[in-house]
């Protein structure tokens, strides 16, 4: 062939191969919208029967993510074990191992929140978590015990008794009946048997080099827990303490239906839709300096003086949020500002300024989720910051004067 046929060649291979380019990224533009799709609408966001869930949001991504999690460990205990002896070893191994993320603990923090995860998804993770390294090591004890007489006399198998007795407690003490009627002494006694475990762990190993496992597990899940503490209070004290400005303080005002809680906060941030802080009032009650529950922002505002406030919308049921309606009550018609921790923000934005429809739903409380995304997004829209164009809210209510239906009026015009 000639120049010129070499040159046809070329242009029609150039030409062959840009069509099947083209259409090889258009299959996989299609196969992969479909794949989404189906994925979000039959596995992402279903939710499982109510029998199974319980009182929940578990999805079916969700039960998959546990079904080989539990996989996972049963192939990591009963892969090469050959006689009790090695299945003594790899269930107290594997239950040590999975100790190390739990000892983030079950309160929501700077780690958790910086890896995505909100509190019911961490809260879930931690439930399976504990779950499993409580089984693992009670087959652990359970065929050390049966393989050999148990010593008393020796320390590390007390240790190894007040270790299991410990995750007894916890699994008991964790059923949601004791969490629904005993909520602040339930979380109370899960941090001091948590806190018991380590110890006791750490005395029954037979090995004491710190970098061979599982030695070396045990002092990371240790300091792991230290961290975790110390992170959380310079992240509480920052939030609260600020030079030459005075400590939060909550005002709260009694409606029909809700209490309405404003803080004027010392050290402001950048407020987002969807985010929460944790709320730790010391003056109601004699335990309410150890009391810290986590509520929604519904909206933020600047007052005359530059004074920063938070808003929250609850609704008044048993323990602390009884507290502070017998407190509003008591004090009606006077502002009365009480000393107030703050422990957030956490969360995370939904991103919803990309959708041109967006359609929010509540019920009663449940406005204090929405209404964030309501204001966020048309500021956004003013601004030109949004692709936004209309915003739905369904909020259902037992009557216009429930739930604070005028103060929301007035805030929000």
């Amino acid at each position: 062939m000639d120049i010129t046929q070499w040159y046809a060649v070329a242009l029609g291979a150039l030409a062959v191969s840009s069509i099947v380019f083209c259409l090889f990224w258009f299959i996989i533009r299609v196969a992969r919208t479909y794949a989404t799709f189906y994925f979000l609408k039959h596995v992402f966001y279903p939710q499982v029967h109510k029998y199974l869930r319980g009182s929940g949001k578990t999805t079916r991504f969700d039960v998959i993510l546990i079904i080989g999690f539990l996989m996972g460990n049963t192939l990591c205990v009963t892969i090469g074990v050959r006689n009790t002896s090695c299945l003594i070893k790899r269930t107290g191994l594997m239950s040590i191992i999975n100790l190390m993320p739990l000892a983030l603990g079950s309160h929501m923090n700077l780690v958790v929140n910086r890896c995505g995860l909100g509190p019911e998804s961490y809260g879930r993770m931690h439930r399976w978590l504990g779950r499993v390294a409580i089984i693992e090591g009670f087959v652990h004890s359970t065929v050390a015990a049966t393989s050999q007489k148990p010593d008393l006399h020796d320390s590390t198998q007390v240790a190894a008794l007040i270790a299991v007795s410990a995750m007894a407690a916890i699994l008991v003490s964790s059923s949601a009946i004791i969490r629904r009627h005993f909520y602040e002494v339930f979380l109370k006694l899960h941090l001091v048997l948590a806190i018991v475990v380590i110890p006791a762990t750490w005395r029954h190993l037979s090995s004491r080099k710190l970098w061979v496992p599982p030695t070396i597990y045990l002092l990371v899940a240790a300091c792991l827990t230290v961290s975790v503490r110390v992170l959380r209070l310079a992240y509480i004290l920052y939030r609260n303490l600020r030079y030459k400005r005075p400590i939060s303080r909550a005002r709260v005002e009694s409606w029909p239906d809700a209490l309405i809680v404003h803080v004027k906060i010392s050290r402001p941030w950048k407020f987002r839709a969807g985010q929460f802080v944790y709320l730790c009032i010391p003056g109601l009650g004699y335990s309410g300096f150890a009391q810290s529950h986590p509520f929604a922002v519904s909206w933020w505002y600047r007052d005359r003086n530059g004074n920063d406030f938070i808003v929250f919308i609850i609704q008044s049921g048993k323990g602390f949020t009884r507290n502070l309606l017998l407190h509003s009550n008591h004090n009606l018609g006077e502002r009365i500002e009480m000393r107030t921790n703050i422990e957030g923000p956490y969360g995370k934005d939904l991103q919803l300024g990309s959708y041109s429809t967006v359609l929010l739903f509540a019920t009663g409380v449940g406005i204090a989720g929405q209404l964030p995304y309501v204001k966020e997004l048309l500021n956004g829209y003013y601004n030109c910051k949004v692709v936004t164009r209309k915003i739905t809210l369904f909020w259902e209510i037992d009557s216009e004067r429930g739930y604070a239906l005028t103060h929301f009026k007035e805030k929000n015009r």
